[in-house]
């Protein structure tokens, strides 16, 4: 069953999932690799209403989760997923939210295949529509409002541990409602959370102003490398395994620093390289205005959204770096955004 959400369609779409669900018994939930605070609570959330509802349920991450969400409710009970496969088949359903297609999950073609049953609830342009039951809403600010209509067409009343997870799943993804992405019925689904118990402050402080000493020196070591192309209007980072070595840091530390040369007032387009244990090359890409980034992650195997996106390259970092820089320049020249200013750094 394929379907692609619109306007009017995401209630449809939920009760979709809610009929599957109600007919299996056990789940295998996988997160995408580096977990973000979208693809946590959301997971968790679900994870939660299935066991209410008396499901075997199990959680797994492709990636260690960030340490520092570990206060989410159902946290300490993720799995890896050493073998993806055996899972797979260990379970009636295979459960991806937040994840545009089962390579980001750590799910090869040969693990899909094993698959019985796939909920794919996703709110990326770029998803490739690979679940038996499809619920993708680009409109959705996070997958955490797909997952709030799912649950209500559960049955299952929601309480203050999937409000929590909820709310840092909404809150993280639209940059604590700062993003564009942001809507009414965002702040309405804020809203309902904040009723049943969810504090906004001490979860503020946890998930957008308390950092680890690694990160804050690896953001120092990163922002030394920062380059300007374009005139100042495309500005890049790199993370090498050197750097994170010495500063004692660990990959997941990586996520969000991409943010960084997008704060400066004349870049349009900023991306992160961030060099891999086996070699590749994970970019990050960020934009301001209506420079749509999504283009160039999705040229070179990717996806996301338009202003936030992404791809793994399998290539050093030099070798990324040429073709990401290649692939900026050809938007800014297709007309995209506006003339930035020469020379300025």
């Amino acid at each position: 069953m394929a379907n692609r959400s619109g306007p009017g369609a995401a209630a449809e779409a939920a009760r979709d999932v809610a009929r599957t669900i109600k007919g299996l018994s056990s789940f295998l939930l996988i997160l995408h690799e580096f977990p973000d605070g979208d693809s946590l609570g959301s997971n968790l959330a679900v994870a939660l209403a299935l066991e209410k509802l008396g499901k075997s349920v199990t959680v797994a991450s492709p990636s260690p989760p960030p340490e520092r969400m570990s206060f989410l409710p159902r946290f300490e009970r993720i799995a890896g997923l050493d073998s993806p496969g055996e899972l797979v088949a260990a379970h009636e359903c295979v459960f991806l939210i937040d994840c545009s297609d089962p390579r980001r999950a750590g799910l090869s073609d040969e693990d899909m295949a094993r698959a019985r049953v796939v909920i794919n609830v996703d709110h990326h342009p770029s998803n490739t529509l690979f679940g038996t039951v499809n619920y993708v809403d680009e409109a959705a600010s996070a997958a955490a409002e797909q997952v709030r209509l799912i649950i209500a067409e559960l049955g299952v009343p929601l309480d203050r541990d999937m409000a929590l997870c909820l709310y840092v799943a909404v809150s993280t993804d639209t940059g604590g409602f700062r993003f564009d992405n942001t809507t009414a019925g965002t702040h309405l689904l804020a809203a309902e959370l904040l009723d049943l118990g969810v504090e906004p402050g001490p979860v503020g402080e946890i998930v957008q102003d308390t950092r680890t000493l690694s990160s804050l020196r690896l953001l120092e070591r990163m922002l030394g490398t920062l380059s300007f192309a374009s005139g100042g209007r495309i500005a890049w980072v790199t993370v090498t395994r050197k750097m994170l070595e010495e500063c004692g840091a660990t990959d997941d530390e990586v996520e969000g620093l991409v943010g960084y040369p997008r704060m400066i007032n004349f870049v349009e387009l900023c991306f992160l390289l961030q060099e891999m244990p086996d070699g590749t090359t994970r970019v990050a890409l960020r934009s301001k205005r209506d420079i749509d980034v999504s283009e160039i992650a999705k040229n070179l195997g990717g996806g996301g959204h338009r202003k936030a996106a992404g791809c793994v390259l399998d290539r050093p970092v030099d070798e990324a770096l040429r073709l990401v820089l290649a692939e900026s320049e050809k938007l800014l020249k297709k007309g995209a955004g506006s003339a930035g200013p020469v020379g300025r750094r």
